[in-house]
């Protein structure tokens, strides 16, 4: 079984529509249908896919830099990764940021640096995350909606 990234295309809408979140999860991420209403140059859509299957989504922020005052210049933000709640734990999520990791020069040459924000209370995502690279700035963000949120980030 192969895991793939990929541009979300609006073909991949009614795939993305389907993905669950477990209801514990649903406090840290951004529901599904709202995924789909992304602004063009600012928020870059991209699908995961296990099997040639749509199994996830997530956001590429190119104008976090502006936004956030933790995140270099260089810096771009990935956000909103989500993985259906019945394809969690087969490593699926450590292989798509892994691909992701290894495709960013080559969709973004003029950036070096992603960002993130993922909730203190949400360990697996956490070991995800630095399991496909990311490394914790030792810092909190604490503007989240869910509580305290550990900044990292990786280069590429």
């Amino acid at each position: 079984m192969q895991t793939q990234v990929r541009a979300f295309q609006p073909q991949d809408q009614d795939a993305v529509q389907q993905l669950q979140l477990a209801k514990h999860q649903s406090m840290f991420a951004m529901p599904f249908d709202q995924f789909l209403v992304t602004t063009p140059g600012e928020f870059d859509g991209f699908v995961i896919e296990y099997d040639s299957s749509v199994v996830g989504c997530f956001m590429i922020d190119t104008t976090y830099a502006k936004k956030m005052d933790f995140c270099e210049s260089s810096g771009l933000g990935l956000r909103n990764v989500l993985i259906d709640h019945r394809m969690q734990g087969k490593g699926i999520g450590v292989q798509a940021i892994i691909s992701l990791l290894n495709k960013m020069k080559s969709l973004y040459p003029d950036h070096n640096q992603l960002y993130l924000t993922v909730n203190c209370r949400n360990g697996s995502a956490i070991k995800c995350y630095i399991k496909a690279g990311f490394v914790d700035t030792g810092e909190l963000y604490l503007g989240g909606d869910a509580g305290p949120q550990h900044i990292m980030k990786a280069s590429f």
